[in-house]
């Protein structure tokens, strides 16, 4: 197959997040390239933080000009349309802040031409910007950032990359809105691409975004779709997210689905597949407003020779009760016939490790329970498993660790402040009446009349607002459960956790029938040999849920850790956006930094209300509220400074001041870079130093990418949302009890790690091997199956 250097770009950065590879040197006659050419490229590739490893170097030298030559252009492309959001975007002409020599510059600079600035900023929409100029590098100065550590580019096949795609088909976990687009690309661009579809169901959702690509691109023509995609569609409620797909909607169902127009083949090919399911009813009453609207865009009653769909959507419309599977066991839980809630939920094993946890902490005697799961464990999906095993190893010795927040009424605080207390009354003032330099007034109109009016945002940030008290006590709380709605980031909420406790023992059982269950299904998958498990994996989780990941520059999962060099000063984070439609509409983001200390109590911010910190000797690069071409804001943190002052989490959040979500953007990342030192003169950005890079396309208007500990050194990513407020003030200070509940519910979180999985499946395909040379197979940070290969956890480890 011919593949033309624009496929050839897209292959390549499909290739780079996913697995960190790129496609290999074209096949060519004998030649030898310059050595100054190569190193040309390796250069620029550097710029970017990566480098080619020695085979494919070794390659180039014996490769002819040309081909080396276009090799390193879709490289370079393929690496800039990942790390700067565009294939021909040079890093060294954009990014660039309101003050040019930040962070010295906004450090040293007179507090009243900071805020005259700031003005004339806003009394403007954005248009006028101070006119500083860059200060020239001092001669000698070296390097301003941490010595990285270059990601390293091997070269595969295309027959390589097309398995990558055969593992995301195969994956036991939903895929994200990236890994659906790629898919789209691979059906697209491939004719073989229908050869690599699983021959037998893995995960609902996928099945039901595969059978709708193979539509959509014609792999599959609809006359021949029952016979070769049929078996994906086991419910009704398969055939629904079939449905939901084909509409570009929601295939996890968690949101109402607008149903296009289906075509006459469409519709009769979803009934043909209705038609044929079990509990058609049962399953439409779950879900009888999403039913009905689908039935007003199938049309069944044109169809007699599918009468029992048809009959399923009278009696639906009719409103006939049908007493569903859930509601037989609601029935027998509330009379407290427990036998009878075992039995039922034996019949679907997965709903019976869901209600694990209930039956336990409500049955007069567990083993009845635990016998009767033991004996379904072996019919529980693998991912369900998983989960209830770290669940229940977690369950009885949760974390306790209160967060204390400040008080709701400044003038209730003590007189008198001990140095591990929060903030009292007077503190929070003096804390934002530096108004000159911190510009605390929080909408756009009260900003241009912050001169006249500076302390109103002192006077009411901590004051009563609806929900406020339970969202303290929530904070205040031993110990908290966490919900993340399926799909809806934005709705996620934290409560206090006060479910009954539950034996030791009895979790350890718990534990152990999932874990046996694993084994026993692992040990019937090909032999790994001696394995050897890096301890640092027990940093990253396990890829469960992906539907709602942010597309970054390597793949991470939510909660996994992150360590950061031990040379690293600075931490300095960093906002990339584009105005929507095009330029067309002005469009205000806010990067903000929210510092708290071991018990995550406030002790400092940085954002457009203030700008530095002295004592954390930390700022923030200028406000920017209109980027018709791109803007950048920066935050730099000061480790040891901080923590000097008491501050362990760094929280960095974005918020949205004008009214669009992150989704409607054109551009918008979030990442940060490690520093050793600040210098004048010194590039702000610099790709080659980026920790990671994630484009934010959430459907809210505030986002927290990510805490830093500072006492541990590592990122926590968290790539989550909170709800955005209805008026204009979106900014840290009216966001920050959200922000405080959505970092307390991760602290809290305990999901299964890759170290204990890949642990599960040494112990069960072979032997742990003592040391990492001994080993068959490797699983580590930087070699054998790394964590950013995930496509190979979703398919063949979970």
């Amino acid at each position: 197959m011919i593949i033309s250097m624009k496929i050839a770009e897209r292959i390549n950065e499909i290739f780079l997040r996913h697995r960190q590879r790129i496609l290999g040197i074209e096949r060519s006659g004998k030649g030898t390239c310059p050595g100054g050419i190569i190193g040309a490229g390796l250069k620029n590739l550097e710029c970017m933080g990566y480098a080619l490893d020695a085979e494919t170097i070794g390659k180039l030298r014996r490769s002819g000009e040309k081909t080396v030559v276009r090799f390193f252009e879709r490289t370079q492309r393929a690496v800039n349309a990942l790390v700067l959001n565009d294939p021909g975007r040079d890093s060294r002409l954009k990014y660039q802040p309101m003050y040019p020599d930040f962070p010295k510059q906004v450090m040293e600079m007179n507090s009243v031409e900071l805020y005259i600035n700031a003005l004339l900023h806003y009394l403007t929409d954005g248009k006028w910007l101070p006119g500083y100029e860059k200060a020239p590098c001092a001669a000698n100065s070296g390097r301003a950032f941490v010595p990285v550590k270059l990601r390293v580019l091997g070269t595969a096949t295309l027959a390589e990359f097309k398995a990558m795609f055969g593992n995301l088909m195969r994956a036991n976990s939903s895929l994200s809105a990236a890994d659906v687009e790629d898919l789209g690309f691979f059906f697209e661009t491939f004719e073989d691409a229908v050869e690599y579809i699983p021959k037998e169901p893995v995960f609902k959702e996928n099945n039901a975004v595969i059978a709708s690509l193979c539509l959509e691109k014609g792999a599959v023509p609809a006359e021949e779709f029952t016979g070769r995609l049929g078996f994906f569609f086991e419910t009704p409620t398969d055939v629904l997210r079939l449905a939901a797909a084909l509409s570009k909607g929601d295939v996890s169902l968690a949101r109402p689905c607008r149903f296009r127009g289906f075509s006459r083949r469409e519709r009769k090919l979803l009934l043909e597949l209705l038609d044929s399911r079990d509990c058609l009813l049962e399953n439409m009453a779950l879900r009888r407003e999403v039913w009905l609207r689908l039935g007003e865009r199938l049309h069944p009653g044109e169809y007699p020779g599918y009468g029992r769909i048809g009959k399923a959507f009278r009696q639906l419309r009719e409103g006939v009760e049908a007493v569903s599977f859930a509601g037989k066991v609601e029935r027998a839980f509330s009379g407290g016939r427990f036998d009878e809630v075992v039995a039922l939920l034996s019949r679907r094993p997965g709903e019976f490790a869901r209600a694990l946890d209930r039956l336990l902490r409500n049955a007069p005697d567990p083993k009845p329970v635990l016998d009767a799961f033991e004996a379904v464990a072996d019919r529980v999906n693998t991912r369900v498993l998983l989960e209830v095993r770290c669940h229940f190893l977690n369950r009885s010795h949760e974390n306790f660790t209160p967060m204390v927040v400040v008080p709701d009424e400044p003038e209730d605080a003590p007189a008198e402040t001990d140095a591990d207390d929060v903030l009292d009354g007077d503190e929070l003032s003096a804390a934002f009446l530096d108004l000159p330099g911190r510009m605390a007034e929080n909408s756009f109109e009260a900003r241009r009349k912050a001169a006249v009016d500076p302390f109103s945002l002192a006077d009411r940030i901590f004051a009563s607002t609806e929900g406020r008290t339970r969202k303290k006590r929530v904070l205040s709380a031993p110990a908290v459960r966490v919900f993340l709605p399926k799909g809806r980031l934005a709705q996620s909420h934290v409560i206090e956790d006060t479910l009954t406790g539950i034996p030791e023992e009895t979790c350890r059982k718990a534990a152990d029938i999932c874990e046996n269950a694993l084994k026993k299904r692992y040990a019937e998958r090909p032999s790994l040999g001696k394995v050897w498990v890096a301890e640092e994996l027990k940093d990253c989780l396990v890829p469960f849920s992906q539907r709602s990941a942010s597309k970054a520059l390597r793949t991470i999962v939510r909660g996994s850790r992150l360590r950061f060099g031990d040379d690293a000063r600075v931490i300095r984070g960093f906002l990339w956006w584009k105005n929507a439609f095009d330029g067309s509409e002005r469009t205000d983001l806010d990067l903000s930094a929210l510092l708290l200390d071991e018990k995550w109590r406030y002790v400092e911010h940085i954002s457009y209300t203030n700008l530095r910190s002295p004592q954390i000797n930390s700022c923030h690069s200028g406000d920017i509220v209109d980027a018709p071409k791109g803007a950048a804001e920066y935050v730099d943190i000061d480790i040891e400074a901080a923590r000097k002052a008491r501050v362990r989490y760094v929280v960095f959040s974005v918020h949205g001041y004008t009214r669009q979500n992150f989704c409607d953007l054109p551009e918008c990342s979030f990442g940060w870079m490690e520093r050793e030192t600040v210098k004048p003169g010194e590039e702000i950005f610099d790709a080659s130093a980026l920790g990671t890079k994630v484009d934010l396309a959430m459907e809210s208007r505030c986002g927290v990418p990510v805490f830093f500990d500072l006492k541990e050194r590592c990122a926590v990513w968290m790539d989550m949302a909170t709800s955005s407020p209805v008026s204009l003030s979106n900014c840290l200070e009216n966001k920050l009890l959200d922000i405080l509940l959505v970092c307390r519910g991760f602290a809290s979180l305990h999901k299964p790690d890759l170290y204990d999985l890949a642990v599960l499946h040494g112990q069960a395909r072979g032997e742990m091997a003592p040391s990492r040379e001994e080993a068959d197979t490797v699983f580590a940070l930087d070699g054998g199956i790394t964590p950013f290969d995930a496509d190979v956890w979703m398919a063949d480890y979970i």
